[in-house]
C-alpha cells in the first residue's frame, strides 16, 4: 500500500481525534486565561518617615482589596504575603490623609488590584524635639556607719533626650538605675546607668547612657581591738584610725614584746596614720 492510502485509511477517525484534542487544549487554554475576584484584607505598613517626625497613630490598620486572579490559580497564590506600604516622605507634623493606591499594594505575580477600601489611611504624626533635663540619682538605704554621708555629685548633672513634643512635656528629670547607699566607696566614682522615663524617650547625650555618682563626705575614725599571744604571754592592743585603715589590719602587726624601763610593751608596725591608743599584756595561764 502506498503511502498516500496509509494516511487516507480511517480518516473520519483521524480527523476527530484531532477535532477532540483541539477542543480539549482550548478549553484547558480558556481556563487558564479565566480570571475570577476574590477579596483579601491587606496590613497597611509605612516608608520613607522623614527623620524629624514620629508616627503616632494610624487608621485604619488593614484595608480590604478586590483582586482579580487566574482562576486556575486561585486556591494555590499565598495572600498573606499581600500588603500596603504607604509613601510619607512628604508628610508634615499634626493629621494628614494619604491615599493609597494600586502601585503601593505588594502582590504576589499574576495578581491584580481591582478596588482598595477604604482607598486611604490617616496618620497622626509629631515632631521629635530634644530637651535638657537634670539627672538625679536614684539611691537606697542607708550609708555604712563608718561613712559620714554629706551629699552627692552627679558628672554630668543634665542629660539630652528625644522624644515627641507630647512624651517630652512632662518630663523634667532623668533618674538613674538605683545604687545602695551600702556599698558606698570613698573617693571611687560609681557608673550608673540613665534610664529613659519612656520607651517612645532616647538618651542622646551622655552618649553611653551612664553617669558618675561621687559621694560626698568623710570616712570617720575607730578603733580596733588585736590579740595575740606573744612567748608566754597575751598581748591585747587597741588601735585608732580611719575604718579603711584600721578594718584590714590583724595580729601579724604585733611583733614582739620589748621593754619600756621595767614595763613589757608591745612591738608593733602601723601603718601611717594610725596609732596605738592602748595596750594590755598578762601572762598566759598554765
Amino acid at each position: 500500500m502506498s503511502g498516500k492510502g496509509i494516511f487516507m485509511k480511517n480518516l473520519p477517525l483521524k480527523f476527530l481525534s484531532l477535532l477532540l484534542a483541539f477542543l480539549l487544549w482550548m478549553m484547558v487554554s480558556g481556563e487558564k486565561r479565566q480570571r475570577v475576584e476574590i477579596m483579601v484584607r491587606a496590613p497597611v505598613g509605612f516608608q520613607n518617615l522623614p527623620k524629624n517626625l514620629e508616627l503616632i497613630s494610624f487608621s485604619p490598620k488593614e484595608v480590604k482589596i478586590r483582586l482579580k486572579v487566574q482562576k486556575n490559580l486561585m486556591f494555590s497564590q499565598d495572600y498573606r504575603s499581600i500588603s500596603v506600604m504607604v509613601d510619607l516622605s512628604g508628610a508634615k507634623e499634626g493629621e494628614e490623609i494619604f491615599p493609597i493606591k494600586k502601585n503601593m499594594v505588594i502582590l504576589p505575580e499574576d495578581v491584580e488590584v481591582v478596588k482598595i477600601s477604604p482607598s486611604y489611611v490617616r496618620v497622626k504624626l509629631e515632631a521629635i524635639l530634644q530637651k535638657k533635663v537634670k539627672i538625679k540619682p536614684v539611691l537606697l538605704g542607708a550609708p555604712p556607719p563608718w561613712f559620714e554621708f554629706k551629699g552627692y555629685r552627679v558628672i554630668p548633672s543634665s542629660a539630652v533626650i528625644s522624644g515627641t513634643k507630647s512624651s517630652l512635656a512632662r518630663v523634667k528629670v532623668i533618674y538613674t538605675e538605683p545604687f545602695n547607699l551600702s556599698e558606698s566607696k570613698i573617693g571611687e566614682p560609681i557608673k550608673l546607668k540613665l534610664i529613659p522615663p519612656k520607651e517612645a524617650i532616647s538618651i542622646i547625650s551622655p552618649e553611653d547612657g551612664t553617669v558618675n555618682l561621687i559621694l560626698e563626705g568623710k570616712e570617720r575614725r575607730e578603733k580596733k581591738s588585736i590579740k595575740k599571744t606573744v612567748n608566754g604571754y597575751i598581748v591585747v592592743i587597741t588601735v585608732e584610725g580611719l575604718h579603711s585603715l584600721v578594718s584590714r589590719l590583724n595580729q601579724d602587726i604585733i611583733k614582739g614584746l620589748g621593754k619600756k624601763g621595767r614595763r613589757l610593751v608591745p612591738v608593733v608596725e602601723l601603718p601611717p596614720g594610725v596609732k596605738m591608743v592602748k595596750f594590755k599584756i598578762v601572762r598566759k595561764k598554765r
